[in-house]
């Protein structure tokens, strides 16, 4: 019971998974012996039964005053016993947990999944049978097929530059110091490889995990490898290597060779070593070795792997092998951890290789390896940097576990991004990498460590100073000692001391081990400090929200939330809406005045702008109205003040394609409004009514309605609602709406104005769209129109925040409009073949899809795919039918009318849709289609009275230029001057 209680105690990291299991199989093979022999000495037997599993557990201590011992309880603890209790007799169970952290290094029976009492659903449960083939991290990345090697060119020259002094004469020692995962052994592999391709001569020795209790483990293997013993040989064959190497070095070592198969551990019975003390004996061994290590008449690279689990028997034999160097022809290659030091690292013969993670440019070649070009992986190089701080193997790992979440669908080389990205989770191999390394601290760096963790990732040595419960000289040697081991470094000096934590994600592992109470506690006096220091503190309001909202003390959480939302709403609206999100959530819960008006406005703020700035579903901004609805009454507020709401809800449904629907809700919000109302808050209601007439085609009241919308009182050119500039909003689409009414010459001036804001900003967006379409609308023109519009839309592109979807989706469609307008086909069929189908998938920003999938079925007709050109158009057509987008599914038929025309389709299908398309301009004033619907009627005709080409085209030609529509009257004269 004893065995069974030490080995079923959980093991929370991969090393100490790899320690238990190891000491699980020596225990067993040790067991089996015993059991042998006590069934011959006394005629009865017994077996044994191990269970193991891995997890974070709580530990506390238990006991009276004379005498306390710890115990840990809970699931984790529960399942390692279960795992003893099913186990077959002289075998060893482990979880699936456990089996995560080892595969690789032992060799694991699947048994498939068991049903265990106290566990809902059905457990994976693995029989350790042995040990596995790898003995290091890098072993399990080259079974998976290593990524290409990127970055590291200055650090292989340095490898080579140390070789060549060693083969002159002038013995180096090589230290490639890094943290876990950063790619030390890598590096080294790749180095070595390099080497046994030119015939050198290459011994290897791995420190292991599991090996800390086992004396000389590296230390035995390189010298076992430099006499060539294999497994495969018994102790007579090594014995034999070794004399007739040691003799070919030195007929007088022969007298030394009885120590020295002792040590290798194939002792000679009839020739056993001498009786001499073990500092005699070590003495002895160590002055052969230096001996065989000067004795290289030909270069020789030796490596130790992972110095920081170097035992100290070998720790004291390294110092001489490394003093050995200077005198040989030979390099010593070592790497370890930032924690690992030594004296002889101050020996003139040894250099140090800081290795520094992957810069973003190569965590971007070595994404590129592993999962190919696919546009839907843009955004995943610049998230994984961010999130991994450029560690390769952090990367590899968190790729790892998003194929196999079914988040990445592929094949090697070749991978597309099938969900978001919005958070990237640490997997569990790269967690317990990280919590081993903390778990190694003393206590006191331990707390301190996690006391900054709490402030963030960035944290100021006052705060710090304020917030830890340490003498400020013991606080001092505490960071030093972390700045040190590389956990954390000095950000700035002035004009305050701040440290960071060297790599992002070791703050949020070490945030992770503090116990919920502890944690709780810090956040509030790292609040309560933050509030006491002065400054800024609507600057500080986000900061001090997060804290009070992970101290649980709500009502102060949703009070910062909602003073961070209108801090970060003037600059970063998306940040905003995130604070107010918060608000609300939180708030649920609270049953008192403040909480109610608070999330009321809350819900109200959101329902503005929700729909193309969040993620949100329709069901989602339903469940917001209905509930600001019900604030609202409680709370006796005033029936316009749902004006807002119910045009964000209209927002909300054009975005997601009805237009029929947005009108309805834009002009019910429109009846709610009154005089006592806010300007900006009037301002939003009529841009919306004003833009969702014009999505339904009512050009005519749509442009009275903007024309409103610039003179609303107490509201001006600079007033700006739901972070757009509403009175350059309403000038755009404005704009919009002469040119679909073909008034050209007076859309030009409204259109360019808006395009003269930050590219980021959202009016900038919108704008484009609107210059977008009307440039369609007039084959391009006026001047600098499509440098103008390429410039836009690469702008778009480039400043697009990826949580507004809007601007997101859209600016490959700018691009695709830019490029039909230059004539540059194929690169508009490839924009727009990214670009719409992204907006289908994600099922918003749809409002403008008809006009761009006209341009699309266009540039597929000129480029000659006519079947294709006709189904596109098709395509859209239904969808602006469906949708209520009337202007559109008239500008939809005048370019199927054309693909038909151009395939040779009968004269009656096409007839039938230009009438269709006809009908639709007169119900919407959308007359610049006219001459485009009249030059389908000539070509048509054309067919059979080709004579009659040339005079239309002309009368075409006038038509266009009285509307000002240049670029399509400057393509007709071209045509017929030919």
């Amino acid at each position: 019971d004893g065995i069974m209680a030490l080995f079923g105690a959980p093991i929370a990291h991969e090393d100490h998974a790899q320690r238990a299991c190891y000491a699980a199989l020596s225990l067993r093979d040790e067991l089996a012996r015993y059991a042998i022999e006590v069934r011959r000495t006394h005629g009865v037997g017994f077996s044994t039964r191990m269970g193991i599993n891995s997890g974070e557990v709580v530990v506390g201590r238990i006991g009276d005053d004379l005498r306390m011992d710890y115990t840990a309880q809970g699931h984790t603890v529960g399942l390692a016993q279960r795992m003893e209790s099913i186990a077959e007799p002289n075998t060893c169970f482990v979880s699936a947990n456990t089996a995560a952290l080892i595969t690789g290094y032992f060799a694991l029976d699947d048994l498939g999944e068991f049903r265990i009492k106290g566990v809902a659903d059905a457990v994976s449960v693995h029989r350790l049978a042995g040990l596995g083939k790898a003995r290091t991290r890098l072993d399990i990345s080259r079974s998976r097929g290593l990524s290409r090697f990127v970055g590291r060119g200055g650090d292989i020259r340095t490898l080579e530059d140390a070789l060549q002094q060693a083969r002159e004469g002038s013995g180096q020692v090589i230290g490639v110091v890094a943290d876990a995962g950063t790619g030390k052994s890598r590096l080294c592999f790749e180095f070595l490889e390099s080497c046994r391709a030119r015939g050198i001569r290459v011994l290897i020795g791995r420190a292991v995990a599991h090996g800390r209790n086992i004396p000389f483990l590296p230390i035995l293997e390189i010298f076992r490898d430099w006499f060539e013993i294999t497994p495969q040989d018994d102790a007579q064959h090594a014995r034999e290597k070794i004399a007739g190497r040691m003799v070919l070095l030195d007929s007088a070592l022969t007298e030394t060779l009885p120590s020295l198969f002792e040590f290798l551990g194939v002792g000679d019975p009839a020739r056993p070593a001498p009786t001499t003390g073990p500092e005699a004996r070590q003495r002895e061994i160590i002055s052969v070795m230096r001996q065989v290590v000067q004795s290289h008449k030909e270069p020789t690279v030796t490596m130790i792997e992972d110095l920081h689990w170097l035992d100290a028997a070998s720790g004291e034999f390294l110092s001489h092998l490394v003093d050995a160097r200077a005198s040989s022809r030979s390099l010593l290659l070592l790497n370890f951890r930032p924690e690992y030091h030594a004296d002889w690292m101050q020996k003139s013969w040894y250099r140090q290789i800081p290795l520094n993670p992957l810069s973003a440019e190569a965590i971007a070649d070595l994404l590129a390896d592993l999962l190919g070009a696919d546009p839907s992986l843009a955004p995943l190089a610049k998230a994984l940097h961010g999130r991994t701080g450029g560690n390769p193997f952090f990367t590899e790992e968190i790729v790892q576990s998003l194929i196999e979440s079914g988040s990445l669908e592929g094949t090697r080389g070749h991978y597309r991004l099938m969900a978001s990205i919005d958070h990237l989770d640490v997997p569990a191999t790269v967690q317990s990498v990280l919590a081993a390394r903390i778990d190694r601290l003393p206590e006191r760096e331990k707390r301190l460590l996690q006391a900054a963790a709490v402030i963030g990732k960035s944290f100021p040595e006052s705060l710090l100073t304020t917030v830890a419960e340490l003498p400020a000289d013991a606080l001092k040697a505490a960071l030093t000692a972390l700045d040190q081991a590389e956990f954390v470094h000095q950000h700035t000096i002035y004009p305050t001391i701040e440290y960071t934590f060297k790599h992002p994600l070791t703050q949020e592992v070490a945030l992770g081990s503090l116990l919920r109470e502890r944690r709780r506690t810090l956040h509030a006096d790292v609040a309560r400090a933050l509030e006491a220091s002065g400054g800024d503190l609507d600057e500080r309001a986000p900061l001090l929200a997060h804290h009070w909202e992970q101290a649980g003390d709500l009502p102060l959480a949703i009070r910062w939330h909602a003073r961070a939302a209108a801090w970060a709403g003037d600059n970063d609206p998306v940040e905003g809406l995130h604070h107010w999100a918060r608000v609300r959530a939180l708030g649920a819960s609270l049953d008192h005045i403040e909480a109610r008006e608070l999330r009321f406005q809350a819900c109200r703020t959101i329902l503005i702008s929700g729909s193309f700035r969040l993620r949100m579903s329709a069901e989602d901004l339903r469940e917001h109205f209905d509930e600001c609805r019900t604030l609202g009454e409680a709370l006796g507020i005033p029936p316009s003040a749902m004006a807002v709401p119910l045009a964000g809800a209209a927002t909300n449904e054009f975005n997601r394609g009805s237009a029929t629907n947005a009108l309805a809700l834009g002009k019910q919000a429109e009846t709610l409004l009154d005089a006592g109302m806010d300007a900006a808050d009037e301002l939003w209601v009529r841009v919306v009514a004003a833009f969702v007439r014009m999505l339904a085609g009512q050009l005519v009241p749509a442009l009275a309605s903007f024309d409103r919308c610039m003179t609303v009182e107490d509201a001006d050119e600079s007033t700006e609602v739901n972070g757009l500039n509403a009175h350059s909003f309403a000038q755009s689409f404005s704009a919009y709406v002469l040119a679909g009414q073909g008034r050209f010459e007076t859309a030009w001036p409204r259109l360019r104005t808006p395009l003269q804001f930050a590219p980021r900003s959202d009016t900038f967006n919108f704008a484009t769209n609107a210059y977008a379409v009307a440039a369609y609308l007039a084959g391009g023109s006026q001047g600098s129109c499509l440098p103008d519009l390429l410039k836009a839309s690469l702008d778009c592109i480039a400043n697009a925040n990826p949580e507004n979807q809007s601007a997101s989706l859209h600016g490959p469609l700018y691009l695709g409009a830019a490029h039909f307008l230059n004539g540059h086909f194929a690169e508009a069929e490839s924009a727009f073949s990214s670009g719409l189908p992204a907006m289908h998938s994600v099922g918003t920003a749809l409002e403008w899809q008809c006009h761009y999938v006209g341009m699309h079925a266009d540039t597929c007709r000129a480029l000659g795919k006519l079947d294709q050109a006709i189904a596109i158009a098709r395509q859209g057509i239904h969808f602006a039918d469906r949708g209520g987008f009337v202007f559109q599914a008239a500008a939809g038929r005048a370019a199927l009318a054309d693909a038909l025309v151009s395939a040779g389709a009968p004269v009656a299908e096409v007839e039938a849709v230009i009438a269709e398309a006809r009908a639709l301009v007169e119900t919407t004033g959308g007359f610049s289609l006219m001459p485009r619907l009249r030059e389908t009627v000539i070509r048509l005709a054309a067919r059979t009275h080709p004579h009659q080409l040339e005079p239309g085209l002309r009368e075409v030609e006038s038509l266009y230029r009285e509307m000002g529509a240049l670029g399509h009257a400057d393509r007709l004269l071209k045509e017929v001057s030919h």
